[in-house]
């Protein structure tokens, strides 16, 4: 059993004498990320444990790099003569470091996909101005298929020795991380739900963990006559998942059209089906496949949103 040190007890009269004297003091900073379903609750909770989740397919892992460069981009407005340096962290079991920087590029660059199949000259040739406005946006993949947790500790641990300020972690994703230990797949999911939860409490920083939802929504879902929407019981082994988590965010694919630019488009319906700080809810957004990007749009425009 882990020893409970004397920092760990606060009573409430403490906490709120505590609370009192540091009026005067800045908020601890909370970032945000350009999305109103996390901004709306003042930005990201500095503990959080988040889960973006859905069926193979979809574009989690799109999504993921989307939010990622917007928590960058939000951070470079406040950043003025920092003695730090703000990174987001990707750690990647499912796709290489080639393949994670080439979507985060064309997304942030809109250049097509199909840009990256040439040789390299010929990108360099074709893009070279506009690759280099890629070194304002510090984003760190490991691509590491046999990753554990000592991994990330050791890698954030390391981070921050170089003065460097963590502000997100994305791992993509937990089912493959869990493969990496020992137990039954509903014992493995659990243990490392629970210990990616007390790294972000530990270290301070939000956690975004990529998960599937289970192959049965899909089924029963094909059956019904009436749609039915995902809830967190659809999440894959989800028992500690959705006790761990502070956020679920579960992604549907749904129409795909071309729009007015010649530009295929897909909505996709974003649920929020658990929020420890805020309202449950729908939103959409529209998915531009052919550039990796996406952009948040709100029910009253999404007749618009091509």
């Amino acid at each position: 059993m882990e020893k409970i040190e004397n920092k760990n007890l606060v009573d409430l009269k403490t906490y709120w004498k505590s609370f009192r004297e540091k009026l005067d003091e800045p908020d601890n900073k909370r970032h945000l990320t350009g999305w109103q379903i996390f901004d709306k609750t003042n930005g990201l909770k500095n503990d959080g444990l988040y889960f973006l989740a859905s069926r193979p397919g979809v574009g989690k892992t799109t999504f993921a790099l989307n939010l990622a460069y917007s928590i960058l981009k939000e951070s470079l407005k406040t950043l003025k003569d920092a003695e730090y340096e703000n990174v987001v962290l990707f750690f990647s079991l499912e796709n290489s470091v080639k393949s994670i920087n080439e979507k985060f590029a064309s997304l942030v660059l809109k250049i097509k996909n199909e840009e990256f199949l040439k040789p390299k000259k010929e990108i360099w040739k074709n893009n070279s101005e506009k690759l280099k406005k890629l070194e304002n946006f510090n984003l760190i993949v490991i691509d590491k298929v046999d990753l554990n947790l000592e991994d990330i500790n050791l890698t954030i641990q390391n981070l921050q020795k170089e003065n460097k300020n963590i502000i997100a972690i994305f791992i993509d994703h937990i089912h493959i991380l869990a493969s990496n230990f020992s137990g039954t797949v509903f014992e493995r999911t659990a243990f490392v739900s629970r210990a990616l939860k007390k790294q972000a409490m530990i270290y301070q920083i939000p956690f975004f963990v990529l998960a599937q939802l289970s192959r049965n929504f899909e089924k029963s879902n094909s059956k019904k006559k009436t749609k039915i929407e995902p809830t967190n019981a659809d999440l894959k082994d989800s028992g500690t998942i959705e006790q761990d988590a502070d956020f679920i965010l579960i992604l549907e694919k749904g129409d795909t059209t071309v729009n007015d630019s010649n530009k295929i488009v897909s909505i996709l319906n974003l649920y929020v089906t658990k929020n420890r700080e805020g309202p449950l809810s729908k939103t959409f957004a529209s998915f531009y496949e052919d550039f990796s990007f996406i952009k948040e749009i709100n029910s009253s425009s999404l007749k618009n949103a091509n």
